[in-house]
């Protein structure tokens, strides 16, 4: 193999820089840079803050579930606080109400501490309940190796004692939550100095709420020319904190839902049970502006979602003076469960130089795209092809030789000190 086509096989590729007198292509990159730059800038940094480090929150949730009382009142605790439930004659849902005729069951008062179960980030809110009395079997007493038992615990009555609760609709509900973030990050909010809403799927709430605003900004008002959701009026507790409170009705409104429409097997929500999940979104970003005025400037929103076809019902069990009988509390009712989401965003440095590296890449990709029209598409692709490839002469051949034959110096150099001769094949 000759020396030649090596150096073709393996030729260097180098870039030249050719300039093609042709308007059009200029033009069209100068479109893609300007293209890139607001793109980039704009867009990319800007709009969507992509300069800075978001970290997702994570925290715990208190709830504080308070039947409907008077004015002035928060703690049923106390002995000078009154209730305000509605007449079970007025419920739409209970059997005392005459003007319904398809009411299944009677409604019986429950306050706040017989209707909420709380845990880890849930609470139940109870909806219907079930009573049933019961004594343990002869079996169950006295256990024998000779006899199988069918029933450990022997019914008081045929049927439990079914009820719906009533007024829950009225009860209200407070969420207290905390969220942190790693060291590094340094963020750290309670619900007690944060601004927060409940978002609203709920069309008619949102027009008729007096201050709306917009999901995406707390401090945005809401269009209703968006017909898109929008976060409520909250009603502040009144202990000099930023806590917010909600009726479980306008919960449950503002996703239009009705606890006595159908939900699974032929049963309402109220006789069922549901779970629904409770998302806490933070926020401390907005388009343009990004963290300013600072990035501890936090705020939130609440909504909720059902489980589609999920049920609830959960268990009591109250012994009587002996282990002998027992009353059985059967609930079923709404599973509240809380989700924290949300990115939280701080200036940095570093995310911000590798958003640009990767961005800026986005030039090439232009450069390529003119040079393939100028060199594939163009009518004289040929000419600007040829300007931009060129192809050098073999370098490959040894154009100095080194020879210590006597013939080989140039005639007159006594001391060899003279460059070696050109040799020319």
């Amino acid at each position: 193999m000759g020396c030649g086509n090596l150096d073709d096989t393996f030729a260097y590729q180098t870039v030249k820089v050719v300039g093609i007198r042709d308007k059009r292509l200029g033009l069209l990159k100068l479109a893609f840079m300007i293209a890139i730059a607001i793109f980039i800038l704009l867009y990319q940094l800007l709009y969507m803050n992509n300069y800075l480090k978001l970290e997702a929150p994570t925290g715990t949730v208190r709830f504080s579930l308070r039947e409907p009382m008077v004015d002035g009142c928060r703690d049923m605790l106390k002995q000078n606080c009154s209730a305000n439930y509605r007449a079970v004659t007025e419920i739409p849902y209970c059997g005392q109400n005459t003007a319904c005729k398809d009411c299944k069951y009677m409604c019986e008062y429950l306050d706040s501490v017989s209707v909420q179960e709380s845990q880890d980030k849930s609470l139940l809110i109870t909806t219907y309940t079930e009573i049933m009395n019961q004594t343990k079997s002869s079996c169950g007493e006295n256990a024998t190796g000779s006899e199988k038992c069918s029933r450990v615990w022997d019914n008081g009555s045929e049927n439990p004692s079914r009820s719906y609760v009533a007024d829950i609709e009225s009860f209200t509900l407070l969420i207290d939550h905390v969220f942190t973030t790693s060291s590094n990050f340094g963020l750290t909010k309670s619900a007690r100095t944060m601004k927060g809403r409940l978002e609203s799927s709920n069309y008619t709430l949102c027009k008729d709420d007096p201050d709306p605003r917009d999901p995406s900004d707390i401090d945005t008002k809401w269009s209703p020319s968006s017909h898109g959701p929008c976060l409520l009026t909250p009603q502040l507790v009144g202990d000099g904190t930023d806590l917010i409170y909600f009726t479980v009705g306008d919960l449950l409104r503002s996703q239009n839902l009705v606890l006595d429409d159908v939900w699974v097997v032929n049963q309402t929500q109220r006789r069922s049970g549901a779970i629904y999940l409770a998302e806490i979104e933070y926020s401390n970003t907005r388009h343009w502006t990004g963290v300013a005025p600072s990035f501890r400037n936090v705020w939130y929103s609440i909504r909720i979602k059902p489980v589609a076809e999920s049920t609830y019902k959960s268990y009591q069990t109250i012994y009587g003076s002996d282990t002998s009988t027992r009353t059985v509390i059967t609930k079923t009712g709404l599973r509240l469960s809380t989700v924290m989401i949300g990115d939280l965003g701080k200036f940095d440095m570093t995310t911000m130089l590798l958003q640009l590296t990767t961005s800026l890449s986005l030039i090439a990709v232009a450069t390529v795209i003119v040079d393939a029209l100028a060199m594939y598409v163009m009518k004289d692709k040929d000419v600007y092809r040829k300007s931009k490839y060129e192809m050098t002469e073999s370098f490959g051949k040894e154009v100095f030789q080194y020879s210590k034959k006597k013939d080989d110096i140039y005639e007159g150099d006594t001391d060899g000190d003279e460059p070696l001769l050109s040799v020319n094949e």
